[in-house]
C-alpha cells in the first residue's frame, strides 16, 4: 500500500470523521505528555480555583439510590476503574482500524460503510473492555 492509497482510504467519506477524531486524540495525548513534563515556559497564573462544599463534614455525598442503567453500562465497560480518555482513545483506534481495513479489503458503497461503523464501534468497545481489564 502506498502512502497515497493510505490517505485515500483514511479520508474517504466513511473514514473522515474517525480519522479526524483520531487525529484530535493524538493531539490531546501529545499536549498531555508535554504538560506532564512540567517544562517552565514562563507563563504564570494566580487563579484561585477553590470551591465551596456544602456538607457538614466537607465531603461530597452521592444520593442514596440505585444507579441508573447508564451507570451499570459504564461499570460493565470498566469505566469506574479505567480512565475514560484511555478507553475512548483505544476504542476509537480499534474502530478506525476496523473501518480502514474493511474499506481496504472490501470496498463498500458509502452507505454500507457508514452502517458498518456502528457494529465496529460496539466491537471496538468490547475489545477495549477486554484489553483494559484491570
Amino acid at each position: 500500500m502506498t502512502f497515497q492509497e493510505f490517505l485515500n482510504i483514511a479520508f474517504s467519506p466513511v473514514n473522515t470523521v474517525l480519522s479526524v477524531l483520531l487525529g484530535l486524540s493524538v493531539i490531546y495525548w501529545l499536549f498531555t505528555i508535554l504538560t506532564g513534563l512540567d517544562i517552565d515556559v514562563g507563563i504564570h497564573s494566580d487563579l484561585d480555583a477553590g470551591g465551596d462544599v456544602h456538607a457538614p463534614d466537607g465531603q461530597f455525598h452521592a444520593p442514596d439510590h440505585d444507579p441508573s442503567a447508564w451507570m451499570h453500562f459504564l461499570k460493565f465497560l470498566n469505566l469506574d476503574i479505567v480512565p475514560v480518555t484511555y478507553f475512548l482513545t483505544l476504542s476509537l483506534l480499534v474502530t478506525w482500524l476496523g473501518s480502514f481495513y474493511l474499506n481496504y479489503f472490501f470496498p463498500l458503497p458509502v452507505w454500507a460503510g457508514i452502517l458498518a461503523i456502528f457494529p465496529l464501534m460496539i466491537g471496538g468497545m468490547l475489545l477495549t473492555k477486554i484489553v483494559l481489564k484491570p
